[in-house]
């Protein structure tokens, strides 16, 4: 298949950390154009300008990258016209990592083996995001708001926290 014209932008605050290479063909949104064309089976598909705003810190542990590659194929998916079902879009993203499947679902759910075998958890909130605070970063909100909620007893800003954070809460490096 033919998508070598799909070109990516990357900006934000840690763009220059990313090594992708100078046609950046090896980062992740890249690859997962050129997987989902590859699995397209079309010959030619339309050029896409892809811009990547690069705002959590490069190997965070925060699934950046997983959810950059998940959200490049749910987008490509809809503007190449594919209509590729979700487990398919899930498949093509465990060749990419073993998260990008989960991010490809983005809802609650459980993941087993290396992310392949998932069970969508029905009734949990959509709109907040489970995690934990790598070491080096700060969540920037009060513990008393209602934007997030922490493991009693241990400081937000401490690594291994576990946080749940809704919409607008920030999470920056160095306790900035």
């Amino acid at each position: 298949p033919s998508e070598e014209r799909t070109r990516l932008v990357i900006r934000g605050q840690f763009a220059p950390e990313l090594d992708a290479g100078p046609d950046k063909s090896n980062n992740l949104v890249m690859r997962a154009a050129a997987e989902l064309a590859r699995a397209s089976g079309k010959q030619k598909l339309p050029a896409r300008k892809l811009v990547l705003t690069k705002r959590i810190p490069v190997a965070a542990g925060l699934g950046g990258g997983s959810a950059d590659a998940a959200a490049t194929l749910r987008l490509l998916n809809r503007e190449w016209g594919l209509n590729l079902p979700t487990e398919a879009l899930a498949a093509i993203g465990q060749r990419l990592g073993a998260d990008v499947p989960m991010c490809v679902y983005s809802k609650p759910l459980i993941a087993k083996g290396v992310g392949e075998a998932i069970t969508l958890v029905p009734g949990l909130p959509t709109a907040r995001t489970f995690g934990s605070v790598p070491s080096g970063l700060t969540v920037k909100n009060e513990p008393s708001s209602p934007m997030m909620a922490r493991r009693p007893g241990r400081p937000a800003s401490e690594p291994g926290t576990v946080v749940v954070v809704a919409p607008g809460a920030v999470v920056t490096p160095g306790g900035a």
